[in-house]
């Protein structure tokens, strides 16, 4: 009963929290590049090359010397930071380089406009092709998200080789309001020099610079890899490799919606992953979820992804059972949601009554064995119904037997091997995506008993298994939990 309740209580806080951060969260569909002001090559050299533009502006900070004190982490003070950045107008400066504001006080939109053609979305070129809107008006559309996507990425260093640290990130307030202020001001300098601009907290966290590509982009939004879904059949998206997407991603889907408070939220739609990638889009097979939609305005957003499960399972053969983990790595994955896998597994068994059996074997009393046994396999799978994977498989399996003595002379304990060829069906279920329930059955064929070991894999039939009426060959069946990361 204890345990019934703590695992209920565990799946709805799982719940809770898995709701308050989609809530939380909101991925602009019409911003793919981001303009950075600060350590921009860091974050060119972390993998961010493909949305990250440079707008140079010079920040010129001594960094540690905001950071907390007596704080190991180096964490920032963020919010004097905040008010240093605004007292050296660092907002204004960008604004002033976005508009090309040279020394007599001239504005120009080329910048924007060339940006703006860079990240204009399909849906408005199709409307200027076919005469709906002019160009001029589709960049003018696009002016807006490329101003309200501008960001101050700092961080400092620390370690023996300087390999980690702690970043921050401001945002740039420009709004809408900002830029019709901006046009409002065009021919008039001092009106211009009115308009302020400011700088905001945004988050902070600490990185190594191997892991600092997957994890900015899931505390900062804009600098998520994502792209409008453009088709339902065939499903796709309008990002490609061009942004950084490759075969196998795992891309989520989300949906633009308005929260109780009023504000602009994502709701996650469905988990899907990228399948024969092209330069600016990519096809996606739903493996959780529900179906995504273009005329919703559903965008995909590239997700930390390492393509690898992991099975933690309980076995039973005949008069044994076991227990065992799977690891298993995506190497490939098609748009008809056919995948091909490698595997690697690890697990331990005993015989029935293990504690109350003793054998005689090579001229002694032996405790009842305990088995051993790794795995390599390659496994094909088939994803169905945005909730089911089949994947029938093969593998060769090492198997050690350990003996140990109860009574008489010979050797505290003792080995013998054998070598197996496991060929079975596991199936994969979602529980709640990444978390799966597996099941499966295999049949294990016996390719080699090992006759030199200490003790002749054969003995151990003929004296163990044999009495017991147990076997290492046959049908295993087992079950238990994936988590997929």
């Amino acid at each position: 009963m204890k345990l019934r309740i703590i695992i209920c209580t565990t799946i709805v806080l799982f719940i809770g929290i898995r709701a308050f951060a989609d809530n939380k969260v909101f991925f602009d569909s019409k911003a793919d590049l981001v303009g950075v002001s600060g350590d921009v090559s860091y974050l060119v050299e972390s993998g961010y090359s493909s949305i990250v533009v440079d707008n140079p502006v010079s920040i010129d900070i001594d960094l540690s010397t905001f950071h907390k004190k007596n704080n190991v982490k180096k964490e920032f003070r963020e919010k004097e930071l905040e008010k240093y950045l605004n007292e050296k107008n660092v907002g204004k400066s960008i604004l002033n380089y976005l508009f090309q504001r040279d020394s007599n006080g001239h504005l120009s939109e080329e910048l924007l406009k060339s940006r703006a053609w860079e990240n204009v979305q399909r849906g408005d070129v199709e409307r200027a092709s076919a005469g709906a809107i002019d160009a001029e008006t589709v960049l003018r559309e696009d002016y807006l998200p490329i101003l309200m996507n501008n960001y101050v990425f700092l961080r400092s260093e620390s370690g023996t080789f300087k390999s980690k640290g702690h970043w921050i990130v401001f945002h740039v307030d420009i709004d809408k309001q900002t830029l019709e202020d901006v046009f409002a001001a065009w021919e008039d300098p001092q009106k211009y020099d009115a308009i302020d601009v400011k700088v905001s907290f945004v988050k902070q966290g600490k990185y190594k610079k191997e892991n600092l590509g997957r994890k900015l982009g899931v505390k900062v939004p804009a600098f998520a890899i994502r792209g409008q879904v453009i088709s339902r059949a065939p499903f796709m998206a309008e990002v490609g490799n061009r942004l950084g997407v490759k075969n196998r991603n795992r891309m989520v889907v989300y949906r633009q919606k308005m929260n109780k408070n009023g504000d602009m939220v994502s709701s996650k739609v469905c988990t899907a992953r990228a399948c024969n990638v092209s330069k600016d889009s990519t096809y996606l097979y739903t493996i959780a979820g529900g179906n995504a939609s273009y005329k919703k305005g559903d965008i995909a957003v590239k997700k930390a992804d390492l393509n690898t499960g992991h099975s933690f399972m309980v076995s039973m053969m005949t008069k044994s059972y076991g227990i065992n983990y799977l690891f298993d790595k995506t190497m490939s994955f098609n748009r008809y949601g056919v995948s091909t896998h490698f595997l690697f597994g690890l697990g331990a068994s005993i015989l029935e009554d293990h504690t109350k059996k003793l054998y005689w074997v090579d001229n002694c009393v032996r405790k009842s064995p305990y088995i051993y046994d790794g795995r390599l396999g390659f496994g094909v799978g088939f994803t169905a119904m945005h909730s089911i994977q089949i994947m029938p498989y093969v593998a060769g399996q090492f198997e050690a037997v350990l003996l140990e003595k109860k009574y008489g002379n010979e050797a505290k304990s003792k080995m013998s091997s054998s070598i197996n060829i496991p060929a079975g069906i596991k199936v994969n279920v979602n529980l709640m995506y990444p978390l799966q329930l597996t099941a499966g059955a295999e049949y294990v064929f016996n390719a080699y008993k090992n006759k030199k070991a200490a003790v002749s894999y054969e003995d151990v039939e003929q004296y163990i298994y044999k009495p017991l009426g147990a076997k290492r060959d046959g049908i295993n069946v087992y079950a238990g939990f994936r988590i997929c990361f």
